[in-house]
C-alpha cells in the first residue's frame, strides 16, 4: 500500500510499504519493506495532465485528427467524424477512397498512399475533392505522417476542410 510519509529532510513524499508475517526465532515477527515513489508519483500526475492537455486540444480542435494501424482507424477526433461521418462504419481509408472521393482524384490519392505506404517519404500533404450528401464537393487537404510507436507503424492524419480557400483562389 501506498502511504504519505515525512522524510527525513522534512519534506513529505510518498512511500510504497510491503510487509509481511513471519516467525523469527520461533516468535512472530513483521518485516516491513519501504520504497519511495515520491518521484514516480510526480511524473504519473504530469504524464496524466498532459494526457488532459492532448485529448483537450484535439477533442477540440476545428481540423480533423485521425490515427490509422495497418490502414484501419484506431482513434478519430470529432471534427474528423463530423468531416468523414461514414469512417465510423467504414474504419478502413480505402474503402473511403473508393466510395467518397471525388472519381477525378481518386487514382491521385491512390496513388499518394502507395508512395506513403511503400515509404518513399514519412510524411506529405494532399488536396483532393469528396462527395458528400447530395453531390455537394468539399475540398479537403490532409496532411499525413508515418509514425512509430512501440515498433508499430502508424499513419497520422490532420485534415482540414480547405473548400473556402480554394473557391478563393478559383475566383481572383
Amino acid at each position: 500500500y501506498d502511504i504519505k510519509a515525512l522524510k527525513t529532510d522534512g519534506t513529505t513524499g510518498f512511500v510504497k510499504v510491503y510487509t509481511t508475517f513471519f516467525y523469527w526465532k520461533g516468535k512472530p515477527a513483521i518485516l516491513i519493506f519501504a520504497t519511495d515513489i515520491t518521484e514516480q508519483r510526480r511524473i504519473e500526475k504530469e504524464l496524466v495532465e498532459n494526457e488532459q492537455k492532448y485529448r483537450l486540444l484535439a477533442e477540440n480542435s476545428i481540423d480533423g485528427i485521425a490515427l490509422y494501424e495497418e490502414k484501419k482507424m484506431v482513434y478519430a477526433s470529432p471534427a474528423y467524424l463530423e468531416m468523414f461521418p461514414e469512417m465510423k462504419r467504414l474504419k478502413t481509408y480505402d474503402k473511403y477512397i473508393e466510395t467518397y472521393v471525388y472519381e477525378d482524384d481518386v487514382k491521385n490519392v491512390k496513388q499518394f498512399f502507395e508512395k506513403l505506404g511503400g515509404k518513399k517519404f514519412s510524411e506529405g500533404s494532399m488536396r483532393y475533392r469528396v462527395v458528400k450528401e447530395k453531390d455537394v464537393i468539399r475540398w479537403m487537404e490532409d496532411r499525413l505522417k508515418l509514425v512509430e510507436e512501440n515498433g508499430v507503424q502508424k499513419l497520422q492524419v490532420l485534415a482540414i476542410d480547405v473548400t473556402d480557400r480554394v473557391e478563393n483562389e478559383f475566383s481572383l
